[in-house]
C-alpha cells in the first residue's frame, strides 16, 4: 500500500519511520491562518451565541497569531464593540495585552518577544481564577470578578469594527471552551491543528483557503467571511513526522533527493546549467519562463571556483532578458541568488532590476553589502543590520516579499537577518513593460553590479524560512559551504532525520506482520470503482459486500444513513486475543451510535466494536464489552483516523496518531463471528454512518504508539 503525504512542521525537520521508496523536496504546510490588517476585515460569528457565555464558571479561549506590527490598539477578538466589549482581547502601544470584560480591563500584562512570529495564548478561568498565558507561560493571573450570563452580540475576530482597529496579523487555530479549563499551569502549547474537546464551542483551524469560515467544533456556528484572505503561514510545530526520534520503530531509505522548491517558480538562471548556459556565447536562458538573456558590454562567462557570470561595474557589464516580464504582477516574490562580490563601488549596486520609471521593483546591495529591496511604489526596504554581504567570497542572498504583510525578510546563507516591515506600497509588482535586468537597474546606465553571479531565481510567492534554508542546503556543498545541520543524519535506532521541504513522500509502510484485514477504497485492487463488492487484499479473503447503494466517492466508500448503507463480509473467526484496529472516516453528522466496525454474533453477543460517536456526543468509543470512551470530540467533515489496540487486557483508543484514552477490558474472544458489519451496528436502535469511509484495517497484534502514529502518516487518504 502506498501514499502519497504532503505535510510537513515549519521547522523544515521531517523525523520519518518506514520502508521508503523516494523522498523529493517542496512540500505544503499543514494548515494555514486568517490574515487580517485592514479596517472592515474580519470574521464575524452570529450564532450559537449563548454558547460564548462563560457565566462564572471554568473556560478556555486559546489561538495562535503572528503579530507583525505595533499598532495603537488593534482588537484581536471582541464580543460587541468597544468600550461595551462583553469579552475580549487587544494588543496596544508599549506592548499592552488587555483582557476585557463587561466593559472594563480584567487583566493586563505587558509583553514581550511576541511581534514577527508565531505566538500562542490562552486565557483560562480556573476556580475563580483567571489567567493570561503566552506561550504555554502564565504572564497574568487574578480573580477579577465577571459574570458573562448571556451573550446576544456577535463574537468578532481580526478587527473591533466600530473602532477600526484592525489586528495587523494573522491569527489561526481559535479555540473557544465553555466549561472547561484545559490548562492549570505552565505548559506545552498543543502542536496544530487543535482538536476539539467535549466543551468545545468553537474551532477555526483556517486549514485551507476555502475553510476560513468552516467551524470545526461540531456545533456548526456560521461564520461570516468579511473580506479575510488565507495564508499557508502556519505555527511551527515540535512534533515529529512519523515517529519521535526516541522511537526505535524504523526500516531502510533508499533514497533522499533534494532540490529547490518548484511552486511559484517563474524565474530561474543558472551558469553551472548547460541547459542556462551551454558555456559560451553571449545569451544566458531562463529555464523555467524561457527568456533569453543577452550579456551586455563584455559580461562573460567566467569559472572562479564555480561557473559564473562575470560582471564589471567599470565597463557598465550586464544581463538583459527584455521587456514585458510579467510574472511578479501583483503578487509576493521571492529572489535568491549566489554571488560574489569584488566590491560595492556604487549605492545601490543592482542584482536584478525590473522598471522603467513607472513602477517596479529592484533588487539590490548597498555600498556596505547590505541587501536592498524596492517594490513598486512604495518604500525602500533596507537591511542595515551586521551581517553585510561580505566581499571576495560566495554567498547565497534571498529576500521574500509578503504582500499580505508589506514585509520584506532578508536572508543570507539561509539564515533569516532581518524583517523590514512597511505599509501597503500601492503596487506590488511591475507592469507589462517593464525591462528585465541583471546587473544594472531600469535604464542601464547606472548602479552597475560588480562580481559573480552565479544564479538567480525567482518565485510569485514569499517563501518560508524552512524553504530558504533548504535553498541553501541544496547548492552549499557546491560553494564550499558546510552545511550545520545535514541533510540527511542517522539516529539511533534506525530513525533518519532529513531536514528540508518535501514535496511528496511515496511510503510503503503498513506493516503485514499479523495482518488480518486491508480495504483501501483508493486502491484499484481493493476496489476498481463501480460494484458492490469491496476486496480485502490482505491475502485472507475478507471481501465485504455494499448494500442499499453505498458506492464510491473520491477514493472512498460513501454511506447515506438515510438509505441504511452498509457493508459487511461474511462469517470468520478473525481475532485471537490481541488486535489493532484503524480506519479513516469522514463524519458528516453524529448519529446515534454509529459505527465504523461492528463484527459480532447480534446486540451484545461477543461484539468489537470501534463506534464513531458515543450516542451523539461525537465522542469515539471501543469496546469489547465494557466501553472505552474518547474524551475528545472528533470534528465533522473532515478526514479523521480512528484506530484501537488490544494488548492482553489493556486497550488504547487513538485519533489522528495520538492516544486519548486507555483502560482495562477483556480482550475479544475467541469465537466464530456471524454478522461482520462497517458503517452498521449489531443493534437495531443503533443509527448507520452519515460519511465516508477511505480505509479499514486489522492486524492480530497490538501495535505501539510509534506504529500507530507512522500509520498515521502512512494511510491518510488521498
Amino acid at each position: 500500500m502506498t501514499r502519497l503525504v504532503q505535510r510537513l512542521t515549519n521547522t523544515g525537520n521531517l523525523l520519518i519511520a518506514g520502508d521508503f521508496n523516494e523522498i523529493a523536496v517542496d512540500a505544503a504546510p499543514p494548515g494555514g491562518s486568517m490574515v487580517f490588517g485592514t479596517s472592515g476585515v474580519n470574521l464575524q460569528i452570529t450564532s450559537g451565541l449563548s454558547d460564548f457565555a462563560v457565566g462564572t464558571g471554568d473556560f478556555t479561549i486559546e489561538w495562535w497569531q503572528d503579530m507583525i506590527s505595533q499598532t495603537s490598539h488593534p482588537r484581536v477578538w471582541s464580543i460587541n464593540t468597544w468600550p461595551n466589549a462583553v469579552l475580549g482581547v487587544s494588543i496596544e502601544g508599549g506592548a499592552n495585552f488587555y483582557f476585557w470584560a463587561n466593559g472594563g480591563i480584567a487583566l493586563s500584562a505587558t509583553l514581550s518577544n511576541y511581534l514577527n512570529r508565531w505566538v500562542s495564548f490562552a486565557i483560562v478561568r480556573h476556580g475563580g481564577a483567571t489567567t493570561v498565558y503566552q506561550d504555554g507561560q502564565p504572564i497574568a493571573t487574578g480573580i477579577p470578578s465577571y459574570n458573562i450570563s448571556s451573550v446576544t452580540l456577535p463574537l468578532w475576530i481580526g478587527d473591533d469594527p466600530a473602532q477600526d482597529a484592525p489586528f495587523p496579523g494573522l491569527v489561526t487555530n481559535f479555540h473557544w471552551v465553555t466549561g472547561a479549563a484545559l490548562y492549570t499551569a505552565a505548559y506545552t502549547p498543543p502542536n496544530p491543528p487543535v482538536m476539539p474537546v467535549a466543551d468545545t464551542k468553537l474551532l477555526l483551524l483556517s486549514s485551507a483557503a476555502d475553510a476560513i469560515a468552516v467551524d470545526s467544533s461540531g456545533t456548526n456556528k456560521t461564520v461570516v467571511n468579511n473580506g479575510v484572505a488565507f495564508s499557508d503561514s502556519y505555527p511551527a510545530s515540535s512534533q515529529g513526522y512519523g515517529v519521535s526520534a526516541s522511537a526505535t520503530y524504523a526500516r531502510t531509505f533508499d533514497e533522499v533527493s533534494m532540490g529547490y522548491p518548484t511552486r511559484g517558480m517563474v524565474f530561474s538562471v543558472d551558469a553551472a546549467n548547460p541547459a542556462s548556459y551551454p558555456g559560451s556565447g553571449t545569451t544566458w536562458y531562463d529555464t523555467v519562463g524561457g527568456r533569453a538573456g543577452t550579456l551586455e558590454n563584455g559580461a562573460v562567462y567566467y569559472d572562479p571556483g564555480f561557473p559564473a557570470i562575470s560582471m564589471n561595474a567599470g565597463y557598465h557589464t550586464y544581463v538583459d532578458f527584455g521587456t514585458g516580464f510579467t510574472a511578479l504582477n501583483a503578487s509576493s516574490a521571492t529572489m535568491s541568488t549566489w554571488i560574489c562580490p569584488v566590491s560595492f563601488p556604487t549605492d545601490p549596486n543592482s542584482l536584478i532590476d525590473c522598471d522603467d520609471g513607472n513602477g517596479g521593483w529592484g533588487f539590490w546591495l548597498d555600498s556596505y553589502g547590505h541587501g536592498w529591496f524596492w517594490p513598486a511604489g512604495g518604500q525602500y526596504r533596507r537591511d542595515t543590520g551586521s551581517t553585510p554581504v561580505p566581499a571576495n567570497q560566495w554567498s547565497q542572498l534571498t529576500i521574500a516579499w509578503d504582500t499580505t504583510t508589506f514585509a520584506a525578510s532578508f536572508y543570507l546563507n539561509g539564515q533569516l537577518i532581518g524583517i523590514i516591515n512597511g505599509s501597503n506600497p500601492g503596487q506590488t509588482a511591475p507592469n507589462v513593460s517593464q525591462h528585465l535586468l541583471i546587473g544594472t537597474s531600469r535604464d542601464a546606465t547606472s548602479y552597475f553590479y560588480n562580481g559573480y553571479m552565479a544564479n538567480m531565481t525567482l518565485w510569485d510567492r514569499a517563501l518560508t524560512d524552512a524553504e530558504v534554508a533548504n535553498v541553501y542546503a541544496h547548492w552549499a556543498p557546491s560553494f564550499g559551504h558546510s552545511i550545520t545541520s545535514p541533510v540527511r543524519k542517522d539516529l539511533s535506532g534506525g530513525t533518519m532525520q532529513v531536514k528540508g521541504m518535501f514535496d511528496e513522500v511515496t511510503l510503503n509502510t503498513i506493516p503485514t506482520q499479523g495482518l488480518l484485514l486491508l480495504l483501501d477504497a483508493a486502491n484499484p485492487a481493493s476496489y476498481p470503482g463501480s460494484g458492490t463488492t469491496w476486496y480485502d487484499i490482505s491475502g485472507n479473503g475478507h471481501d465485504a459486500t455494499l448494500y442499499n447503494g453505498a458506492s464510491f466517492s473520491s477514493n472512498s466508500i460513501n454511506f447515506d444513513h438515510t438509505l441504511s448503507q452498509y457493508a459487511a463480509f461474511p462469517s470468520t473467526n478473525m481475532f485471537n486475543g490481541d488486535l489493532t484496529a484503524a480506519g479513516w472516516v469522514y463524519v458528516r453528522s453524529f448519529q446515534t451510535w454509529s459505527r465504523l466496525f461492528d463484527f459480532g454474533n447480534g446486540a451484545g453477543a461477543q461484539n468489537v466494536i470501534l463506534a464513531v460517536t458515543s450516542g451523539t456526543s461525537g465522542q469515539p468509543v471501543y469496546s469489547t464489552g465494557p466501553n472505552l470512551q474518547s474524551p475528545v470530540v472528533i470534528p465533522q467533515n473532515q478526514w479523521v483516523q480512528l484506530a484501537a489496540t488490544q494488548s492482553g487486557t489493556t486497550r488504547t483508543l487513538y485519533i489522528d496518531g495520538r492516544q486519548v484514552a486507555q483502560d482495562t477490558g477483556a480482550a475479544p474472544a475467541v469465537t466464530t463471528r456471524l454478522y461482520n458489519y462497517i458503517a452498521r451496528s449489531n443493534w437495531g436502535s443503533d443509527a448507520y454512518l452519515d460519511g465516508k469511509i477511505a480505509n479499514l484495517i486489522m492486524w492480530n497484534r497490538a501495535f505501539t504508539a510509534a506504529e500507530i502514529n507512522n500509520l498515521y502518516w502512512a494511510t491518510q487518504p488521498t
